[in-house]
């Protein structure tokens, strides 16, 4: 359905004031069409096509739609990439964790402090464990979780509560370069301010943030949870402007140009070749193509989501067609009856 509406939007639609065409490439003959032709999609390449299959070509421009070049021999076909951005891997995260200090909200966890050494594939050694979201350099996903083990829980004469933070990715525990604890007092606060941790594993660090985490009577809760990560963001709103600027928006992201819709003149359009589905070839007649853009020097607007319309009135030419098919009938009628007439006549005579 997504790539649907891509097609739908790139359809368009030229003044039927202006002459000019649009250029496409017969790529298999490196031969120049121009066309008025409205309708487009996409190949299985990503480039814009017509129903022939030759490639809608576009004056290459910077992001910000500025023109970098307009001659002839530096247009380009328009492709439209699915995808886009640079993935990153994940470096630093950030966690605002409410702790639980109600005994039904600390898991199995068997003893505070624990007994047995952490283990994630024991859960009576931790009291909490929660995924979080981790890229790869390639952005793709990795298998990461976050446990929170009690250390400390109040009593009469300490009413500190106390946890402990392991990082588990990829099934590979990550080591920390320093001490992990998380202590609160029993009002909920920090008893000190919460220092990033850093663990390690295989050349590899990864920090933790849990600035403005609490603890709290209810069960636990990840309140929020960022990370630097980043991965290639998938297309989600494409726009062609009144001056053939392609738009393209990927998740997240501001729209960019991704090319403008090159457009040509002819001091004698009548004198093009026609090749038939609105496609035509520069002739001597016609003269050499006169290089512009949409919505300057007669030009013409482009209208995206459009097509030329026909200046047939639909409605009246169906009623004529009715009546003349009426008419048809009548005559025929009429010249069934003559000719059965003069049948019997010529039989009354023999």
């Amino acid at each position: 359905a997504q790539v649907q509406l891509h097609f739908e939007v790139l359809k368009q639609h030229i003044d039927n004031q202006a002459p000019a065409k649009q250029i496409l490439l017969d790529i298999e003959n490196g031969q120049a069409i121009y066309s008025r032709a409205g309708g487009f999609g996409l190949n299985e390449d990503g480039y814009v096509v017509d129903s022939m299959g030759s490639y809608l070509m576009s004056r290459q421009v910077s992001e910000d739609g500025e023109v970098l070049a307009s001659s002839m021999g530096d247009l380009q076909p328009i492709q439209i990439p699915m995808m886009a951005g640079t993935p990153s891997a994940t470096e630093t995260m950030e966690m605002n964790v409410n702790f639980s200090s109600n005994p039904n909200g600390i898991g199995n966890q068997a003893a505070i402090p624990p007994i047995a050494p952490f283990s994630f594939l024991d859960d009576t050694t931790y009291a909490k464990s929660t995924p979080i979201e981790i890229l790869d350099a390639e952005g793709q996903p990795r298998s990461a979780y976050a446990y929170f083990i009690q250390t400390e829980e109040p009593t009469p004469l300490n009413q500190e509560t106390a946890f402990d933070m392991q990082l588990v990715v990829d099934g590979d525990i990550y080591m920390p370069n320093a001490a992990t604890e998380v202590r609160f007092n029993e009002f909920g606060m920090p008893v000190a301010p919460i220092t990033p941790f850093t663990f390690s594993r295989n050349n590899e660090d990864l920090t933790v943030s849990l600035e403005g985490s609490v603890l709290t009577n209810s069960n636990f809760k990840i309140n929020s949870y960022q990370h630097d990560g980043d991965s290639k963001k998938g297309l989600a709103n494409l726009q062609v402007d009144d001056s053939g600027l392609i738009w393209a928006t990927y998740m997240g992201d501001d729209a960019i140009s991704l090319g403008q819709v090159a457009m040509a003149n002819f001091n004698n359009p009548h004198g093009l070749k026609r090749l038939g589905s609105a496609s035509y070839i520069e002739t001597l007649e016609s003269g050499r193509p006169i290089m512009g853009q949409a919505d300057e020097n007669g030009f013409g607007n482009i209208r995206a989501s459009a097509l030329e319309g026909s200046n047939v009135e639909l409605t009246g030419e169906l009623v004529n067609l009715i009546t003349a098919q009426r008419n048809y009938q009548a005559n025929a009628k009429a010249l069934e009856t003559s000719t059965s007439l003069a049948q019997t006549i010529l039989n009354m005579r023999t």
